[in-house]
Formats: structure tokens, sequence, C-alpha cells
């Protein structure tokens, strides 16, 4: 059939038709791709911060987690009607929350009733209350490493719950379950062994469940269908920033949203690359939900949290401000000097998705220089280590561009000398395709310890060999040698250990505690000052005698005290305070009565006789709110 032709006029103005048709409708979907603002705080409590949502089954409440800090602790439930913006509190504060407290809610099929875990009486269990807020009772309890660990879902036809626990005392050996809410029969799902499985999710239609499987270091996203058992991989990955937390299946069982802090992701279900949800400007995205059967999410968003860094001279009591930058540490993130004439840190980028920075500044002339450190500032990293004055080595490895971000495995980790007075690297101490967690210098700059594959290593910088030290199997986010070098320190699991580097005994500092705090010090070779709680109980400060093995209170209160340092004057300096509070204390060392020394201080770290200070200052609590946004522009594939 011969092809007709048409005049030129009409095919230009038909293609400029077109051409608009198309433009106008790329500019409907851009608008429908932005993000809408669901939730905010209330003006009269601006404080609060909302996260971790789930949405009605009808679609008109969402369900949050409620704190009044910015790190989300001492949670409550609300609900928050998203026609009229009005919220309801359903759960109260309880003095025996551990932490975080009720988090990870989960609307009942029925939305009469919304599953929840927490830490009250301070364990982790799964809740249940009606959405009236009568009739909050506890299910029953749940084994896991933290609250988060222990997230359960509802089945479709809501007579049973999905939840994962440990087996056993191992840490990292855990399967899910099923608890019939009828008759309180449990049934176990899988049997993986070997491997750690949390953050389960029943599909809508009720033949498969989603979940996060741990095994020798690498990461998977799981589905398990339910009526043969059988399992496949989704996705999988080694780099450790790729969490696959929380994963949701869309109600058409084409896409599934998880989380990978601070990062949201949609993923295809039959496998292929993660897709990145970006938000906007010094943002993050966290606990994505998909709204109904759209390919809208739901999620929390937060700021960037920014805190001011500020060295104190102790003697004279004049501080600098040296930088503002993204507080994401958790454990020891700074170090002095021997002489305390320099102080070095990581400082975490601002959008908490680039490279971060090594800093060191200069105390008598207040300079400052900044080495690119290409390492993630998350809480499993570590502070520079100085192998002598003036020489500091710190963690080096391969761009987060050019590997993490992609998911796949990271490159090459190198710890790095730095020699500060002729600014510039002078040798590579030692290098790995694995990566490098916390780093150690003994006293006499001979040996460094790191954490490597889950254990620690020691690298002889006198006879050039690295050595495996320990075979715990477990990621170590504290490591201090002691101060005749004989013994190391360090923190597995919430818990401190001893490691004896003569006989290879390894022991715990005060076994009954349930946590124990990432900042300790060793005050002499015999004694370590740490914070330590027991079940349900607040952070104590207390010391830890070595030849007896008996721990004794330094200090406690109704708060918790934690991050402690004794100077050579016997003066014990520590935080006080309810989370994102904190306040800094002084102890008289022969009274030990407690004075504050500085508000609004986190993070306090002290030169080795004490008379420099380093710590962070936030500079205002981060908002968090709940927003959706359409992702269908990321399912799209290319135009033919």
């Amino acid at each position: 059939m011969p092809v007709p032709s048409y005049p030129a006029a009409f095919r230009w103005t038909f293609a400029l038709w077109m051409a608009l048709s198309l433009m106008a409708s790329w500019q409907d979907q851009a608008t429908a791709q932005e993000p809408v603002l669901e939730l905010s705080a209330p003006s009269d409590q601006p404080e609060l911060s909302m996260h971790h949502p789930d949405i009605s089954p009808d679609g008109q409440y969402i369900a949050a987690s409620v704190s009044v800090t910015e790190n989300w602790e001492q949670s409550t439930i609300w609900i928050f009607d998203r026609k009229t913006g009005k919220q309801r509190q359903l759960t109260a504060p309880d003095t025996t929350m551990r932490r975080w407290g009720d988090v990870c809610a989960r609307w009942s099929p029925d939305g009469k009733s919304i599953l929840f875990v927490s830490d009250r009486n301070g364990t982790s269990g799964v809740y249940l209350v009606d959405i009236n807020g009568a009739s909050l009772r506890r299910l029953f309890d749940v084994e896991a490493t933290d609250v988060w660990y222990a997230q359960a879902d509802w089945s479709p036809d809501g007579e049973r719950i999905i939840y994962p626990n440990l087996i056993g005392d191992d840490e990292n050996q855990s399967n899910l379950f099923t608890y019939h809410l009828t008759n309180g029969a449990v049934e176990q799902v899988t049997e993986e062994d070997n491997a750690s499985i949390a953050f389960p999710s029943w599909s809508s239609d009720g033949l498969s469940i989603l979940y996060r499987m741990e095994r020798d270091k690498r990461r998977y996203l799981v589905r398990i269908r339910l009526e043969s058992g059988k399992t496949d991989t989704i996705v999988s990955s080694e780099n450790e920033e790729m969490e696959f937390a929380f994963p949701r299946l869309s109600m058409d069982g084409n896409w599934i949203a998880f989380h990978s802090a601070p990062k949201t992701y949609i993923v295809s279900s039959i496998g292929g690359e993660p897709r990145e949800v970006l938000p906007p400007e010094d943002r993050q995205l966290f606990g994505p939900v998909w709204d109904g059967a759209s390919h809208r999410l739901l999620y929390h968003q937060a700021e960037v949290e920014r805190g001011q860094v500020i060295v104190r001279d102790m003697r004279t009591m004049i501080e600098w401000t040296v930088l503002s930058m993204s507080p994401t540490v958790f454990a020891q993130w700074a170090s002095w000097s021997p002489s305390g004439a320099y102080v070095s840190f990581l400082a975490g980028p601002s959008d908490g998705r680039s490279d971060s920075t090594l800093v060191i500044a200069t105390v008598n002339d207040r300079q400052i220089r900044e080495v690119q450190a290409d390492w993630p500032t998350t809480p499993g990293s570590n502070a520079p280590a100085w192998l002598s004055n003036s020489v500091i080595a710190y963690c080096k490895r391969d761009s987060l561009r050019s590997s993490a971000e992609a998911g796949g495995v990271t490159g090459v980790s190198r710890i790095v000398a730095y020699d500060v007075t002729k600014n510039t690297s002078t040798e590579v101490l030692y290098e790995t395709p694995s990566q490098i967690q916390r780093l150690a210098v003994s006293h006499d700059g001979e040996l460094v310890a790191f954490g490597l594959e889950q254990d620690i290593w020691i690298y002889d910088r006198v006879d050039n060999m690295a050595y495996q030290e320990t075979f715990n199997g477990h990621p170590v986010s504290v490591l201090q040698f002691s101060t005749d070098d004989t013994a190391l320190l360090f923190r597995e699991n919430n818990h401190l250990y001893i490691h004896d580097l003569d006989s290879g005994e390894t022991t715990a500092v005060s076994p009954d505690d349930d946590w124990q705090g990432p900042q300790p010090m060793w005050t002499t070779d015999r004694e370590v000052l740490y914070s330590g709680a027991v079940t349900g109980g607040m952070v104590q400060v207390r010391s830890l005698n070595r030849d007896s093995g008996e721990s004794r209170l330094v200090y406690g209160s109704k708060k918790h005290c934690w991050r402690p340092f004794r100077n050579q004057d016997g003066q014990v300096f520590l935080q006080e305070g309810p989370p994102g509070k904190w306040t800094m204390l002084m102890l008289d060392g022969q009274t030990e009565k407690a004075a504050e020394f500085l508000a609004n201080a986190t993070r306090p770290v002290f030169s080795n006789d004490g008379s420099m200070l380093v710590y962070l200052k936030i500079e205002e609590q981060a908002s968090v709110s709940i927003w959706s946004r359409d992702v269908s522009y990321l399912m799209a594939t290319a135009l033919p």
C-alpha cells in the first residue's frame, strides 16, 4: 500500500503540535513528581519530629512515630488525618523505654488497630494498640540486637504477624517466625543458617514475604514464596551502606521501595539496579511506604543536622569555632596529637552523600588544613590516629561516588601516613580490597591496630607485617591501646572487651551490663573508665579494676551519663541528659559532686593531658516531616 504524502505545511504543523503536547505532558509529569508536604510539626509543638510513617488501608490516615528529639529517641505513636491535619497521640512515653521507644507502626488490614515494636521495659517487644488509644498490650518479646531489627508486619488477612527472632545466643543468627493472634501459636518461616534476617514485609496478596538477609558480610534483599518455601534474591551488595531496610512491595507487585540510611531507593521486583529517590538539597529521606495502589511514596524527610566544631583551651577557657559540619559520627570522632598542638577529625559532608574530609586544626595559629579522605563518616567510621606529634594515620579508600553509590563492592582501602608539617602523605602503611574501620596506634608508634573483616588486625611498622589478632567475627566500633600497650580495649555489639596482647585472652568488661558506651578511657594500664547500663536502667559512669574484675559506680543520675574523661587532677568530665539535650558535667576529684560545665555540648574529646577539649555544639534541631512523591519517573524506560 502506498504511503500517503501530506503537504509540508501540514507536516510542520503536526510536528509542532506533537512537540508542544509532549512538552505539556512532561511539564505535567514534572509537577506531579514534585514532593508534597503531608505533615509537619504543629506551630504550638515545633520540636516534634515525625518519622517512619504508615498509611491506613483507606488512605485517609497516617500513623507515625513522634519524638521530641531530633534523633528519634523516646518516640510514641500518633495518628494524623491527611484531610483535616488533625492529630491524636495513641501511646504515651514510658520511663522504662530503653532508647527509641515506640517505632515501626503498621496498620492492621481492617484499619482498627496498629502494630508496633518498642523497647519499653528495657527489652524489644511487639505491641498492639486500638486506634482509639485503648487496649495497649504487649503481644510477645523479640530477641533482637536493637528494636529496629524487631520490626514486624501483618498478614493480609490480619490473623498472623511476621517477625524476626535471634536463634540462641548468636547475634548473627536469626530467622522469621509467625505469631497467630487467635491462639498464640508460633511457626518458623525461614530456615537460614549463619545469617541475620530483619525487616519482613508481607505482600498484599499474601503469597510472599520480603526481608533483608545478611551473611558473610554481604546483604541480600530476599523474597520467600510461602506455598513452596522457595527463596529468590532480588538484589545483593557487599557495600555496607546498602542496607535494604524496611522493604515494601508496591500493590501491583512490580516495585520494591527500601531505604539505606540516609537514602531511599526503588528497585524492580525482578531485580536490577536500585534507583535512588533524590532528596532536595540538604535533606535526607527515610522509611518509604507506598501510598495505596499508586506510584507515590510516603516517607519522612529530615534536614541534614549541622554542628559547630569548637576547640576550648581548658587552662584559659578561651574557645575557637573551627568549622560547621554534619555530625554523623557516634563513636570517638576526633583525636589530639600527643602534645595537644593539633586536633584532627573527619568532617561529614553537608548532603550526607559526598566524600568526607580529613581536617587538621593547629591550635596555636588557628590554621585549618583539609585533606580529601574519600571515607564516609558513618557511625562505624573512626577518628584518625597519631603516629607521632606531627604524623597522622587515617583511612582512605576509592571515591564513594565511583563505587559505594553504585551499590557495588568498595575499592581499595588504605591506611595513609600524613605529615602535617610537610602537608603531604608520606607512605601507605597498609592496603586491602576490604573495608578498614577503626584505627588505634600504640603509644610508642610501633603498632597500628585496625578493624578488618569484622575482626582486629595489627600492622607492625618495624617488621612491616600485618596479622590478624582476634577471631570473633563481629564489627569493632571502639579500639584503644592500654597505657602500657599490652592490651586492647574494643567494643562490639554494644559491649566492651579487653584483649590481652601477650596471652591472646579476651575478657568482657562488666558482663552483666546490657549496654556499654562508645567512648571509654584507660586511666591506667589496670583501670578503665566507661559508661554502661543494665536492662531497663539509666546509663552510668563506672570504673573497672582489671585485677579484681570489679566495677564501681563513679556517677549516675536520673538521666543518661556517658563519654567520661578523667584529667591529671582527678576531675571527671562527662555528658549527661536526655538524648538531644546533652550537658557536660564536671565531678570534683575528691567529693565526686557534679556541677554543670558546658550546656548544649556533645561528643567531647580531650587531649591526653586534659588541657585541650574539642566538642560539637548542635546549631539547631533539625526538622523532620512527612512528605510524599510520585516516583513513576524512576520506573519509566527511555522513549522509543
